[in-house]
């Protein structure tokens, strides 16, 4: 029987315990869009993935349900706007939104994507959406999403997209917008230009500009991976960490979704290693090279393992420092994400531009080499494409976002995993055949509606082991996860007899 390291076992364990069952409440298991009323693009295929991950949809259930013993945090500062600076309370409180002149609607009407609020903001905007408990606001919009509301009433039923103005999307998206109500990238250095220009220029003409500038900020295009992060810090902040049920929810999070790695320091030159505290992570950001080929798996490598000189001589020898830096691996999570760095500072201009030179999606990552349990009978550690958050124009901050996804497989079908490719509003069934991959989010870039877009986030789900074997009364569900393991795994095993550095090893 192959074997696990004990935190990577007690991870598996974890996440084991949250059922991978779907629950659908209609009779298309197909995704539903959401609609874009300016800038909700990087929010739309931020949300698409964890839409479609079932244990994280199972879990984010349980909170405030009955016997889910995951009520609200009172500490969570998501809650109140108490927490926020004077200025920006006064901003999300500012009723005068909804008395904008004829001549301000007008100038918002020939920038809408620019303006500061939307009309549709205007006609709801209520102090109190700029608060609340994010696992709260996403698991409405979940409940929401698989449920029977809005669907056509003709064969196949297929969902109809939310608009922006649904109950439970626009109380999120207020959240977010709340989350971006803030000084917008490079803006001290703004102020600084503003001040130099026009020294006589006064603190309140500042703050006025400044309001401005975050008013805009919360409708403007954001990052989406930034976005991300954010929902994730949300999340957390529900968790009492005073209680043992706050501590367990906290433990699950990082089953679902956590890196747990070792990084030791070598020196070169009489091996002298230290050893740092473990750490955690939500999956891996990788620097793509700017020029030549590259792929995930050799990022990952470059990321983990590599030799760099701090400028310092070394403790033990006295020889100018050169450390191997190692990354070990002692658990991986459900859901691992990749974070693609796609921006860059140009040495010439100072100015922030992106990455176009495309790096390789892998069909499957084998992170076995990178684990601390090295023995002869080691639990392969494999990972197999799930979903992928795409953008497409020259900026991250600009342009467009649309998200691939791995649909809902039906216990017994024994098709391929359905994928879709999500464009706000819009869905469309997404087959091999129209990237010539196995699977179509392994190309990169695609090319959608004539233009070209990126893989900005990449989205990988765990392989059950090769040798797991179902419990007694496990679901339907993951007894098809074990069975399409077995298979992952056992072609890993034999690209490894082969000696070829196939797609799926790292």
């Amino acid at each position: 029987m192959a074997k696990e390291g004990p935190e990577q076992r007690k991870q598996r364990l974890i996440a084991n315990g949250i059922s991978k069952k779907w629950d659908i409440k209609r009779r298309s298991r197909r995704p539903r869009g959401i609609t874009n009323t300016g800038n909700d693009c990087y929010r739309n295929a931020t949300l698409q993935p964890f839409f479609h991950f079932p244990r994280f949809v199972n879990w984010i259930k349980q909170h405030n349900s009955g016997g889910g013993r995951w009520p609200c945090n009172l500490n969570d500062r998501n809650r109140s706007l108490d927490c926020l600076d004077a200025m920006t309370q006064g901003i999300l409180r500012d009723e005068s939104y909804k008395t904008m002149t004829l001549k301000q609607r007008a100038a918002y009407d020939n920038n809408p994507n620019g303006g500061t609020i939307r009309p549709l903001d205007i006609e709801k905007h209520d102090p109190k959406h700029y608060s609340g408990c994010l696992p709260c606001l996403l698991k409405a919009v979940i409940k929401d999403y698989w449920s029977n509301d809005m669907v056509d009433d003709t064969a196949p039923y297929h969902p109809q997209p939310f608009p922006y103005t649904h109950d439970s999307v626009f109380k999120l998206y207020q959240l977010f917008q709340r989350y971006f109500c803030e000084n917008p990238d490079g803006f001290s250095d703004e102020i600084d230009d503003l001040r130099s220009e026009r020294p006589s220029m006064s603190q309140a003409q500042i703050d006025r500009y400044t309001r401005a500038e975050r008013r805009e900020n919360m409708t403007a295009q954001q990052d989406a991976d930034e976005l991300a992060v954010r929902i994730w810090d949300g999340i957390e902040a529900s968790f009492n960490l005073e209680t043992a049920d706050g501590r367990h929810r906290t433990s699950q999070f990082t089953s679902l979704f956590k890196l747990t790695y070792t990084i030791s320091n070598t020196c070169i030159a009489c091996h002298t290693t230290n050893t740092l505290n473990p750490e955690h992570s939500i999956g891996l950001s990788l620097d793509p090279l700017q020029k030549g080929p590259d792929t995930i798996s050799a990022a990952i490598s470059r990321t983990l393992n590599y030799d760099f000189s701090p400028g310092i001589p070394c403790n033990a020898c006295h020889a100018p420092l050169t450390y191997a830096k190692r990354t070990t691996l002692t658990a991986t999570p459900e859901y691992l994400r990749i974070g693609l760095k796609l921006t860059r500072m140009d040495p010439v201009t100072g100015e922030k531009d992106k990455i176009m030179n495309p790096i390789g999606i892998n069909d499957t990552l084998n992170l076995s080499a990178y684990m601390a349990n090295q023995d002869a009978d080691a639990e392969p550690v494999v990972y197999k494409l799930h979903s992928v958050t795409y953008h497409s124009g020259p900026e991250i901050t600009a342009g467009h976002y649309i998200a691939g996804v791995s649909g809902v497989k039906v216990p017994g079908q024994k098709l391929p995993t359905p994928l879709f490719l999500v464009d706000d509003e819009e869905t469309r069934a997404w087959g091999a055949g129209d990237g010539g991959a196995r699977n179509v989010m392994a190309k990169n870039p695609i090319q959608h509606e004539s233009g070209r877009f990126d893989a900005v986030a990449v989205w990988y789900e765990i392989v059950p082991g090769a040798r797991e074997r179902a419990p007694r009364g496990v679901s339907a569900a993951d007894r098809l996860c074990l069975e399409e393991g077995r298979r992952i795994a056992g072609e890993e095993l034999g690209r490894g007899r082969r000696g070829k550095g196939g797609v799926g090893n790292v």
